[in-house]
């Protein structure tokens, strides 16, 4: 009887260590730093207002430009290697190789958000858990 159970033991345990090697653990206190590091205040432009909320003169003379930036950027990324190996006016060789979207902070590429993807688990997890404060 004991035999079986110490091969029943050694076949399950690998699988046990398996899912525990994946799990993540952080402390409150790394997890509140996290938050605080992530939380942007007072990006926001406030007019003839410097970063100290003392009050400046305005740098725009007569008015200056009133454009309107868009919430979203996209743009294509490519090649034209007929231009690149000099293949002459005959050949067509533009090749997409993906688009880029640039929408408030975030960076994507071909749909799909890039960097910081392990960070912002982990901080959607702090917020769930700890919230903002």
């Amino acid at each position: 009887m004991l035999k079986w159970f110490i091969i029943a033991s050694l076949l399950i345990s690998p699988v046990y260590a398996d899912e525990i090697e994946h799990a993540v653990s952080i402390t409150e206190k790394e997890c509140r730093k996290l938050i605080r590091l992530n939380t942007v205040h007072g990006a926001d432009y406030v007019p003839n207002v410097d970063a100290y909320g003392r009050k400046v003169v305005g740098a725009d003379l007569n008015g200056g430009h009133q454009i309107k930036i868009p919430k979203e950027i996209v743009f294509d990324i490519g090649i034209d290697l007929a231009e690149k190996y000099d293949l002459g006016d005959g050949f067509y060789g533009k090749a997409k190789l993906g688009e880029v979207k640039v929408k408030g902070r975030n960076l994507y590429w071909n749909g799909q958000k890039l960097g910081q993807g392990e960070n912002d688990t982990v901080l959607e997890a702090c917020l769930a858990e700890y919230g903002q404060k």
